[in-house]
């Protein structure tokens, strides 16, 4: 049984570039990240990827206008232990 939980939104500001640092303990699941032009709807897909027990820490980079990006993680086993925006 997979879950599903999301990080919190992250308020852009229209920045047009936001870099997010997360860091995995043994996670197998998927990766979404997501945007939205209203904080609480309409949420479409930037990007997606898929980790099979990692304990790293990754960073992604999002470009162009998304207001509103938020990260979705759907997962059998382990634990996002820590999300930084800038």
């Amino acid at each position: 049984n997979a879950n599903t939980y999301y990080s919190s939104v992250i308020n852009t500001e229209d920045n047009p570039i936001l870099t997010i640092q997360t860091t995995y303990h043994e996670f197998n699941g998927d990766v979404i990240i997501q945007g939205s032009t209203q904080p609480d709807a309409d949420w479409y897909i930037i990007t997606t990827d898929e980790y099979a027990n990692t304990s790293d820490t990754y960073g992604y980079t999002i470009r162009g206008f998304h207001p509103f990006v938020r990260m979705m993680f759907t997962s059998n086993t382990g634990a996002v232990t820590n999300i930084l925006a800038r």
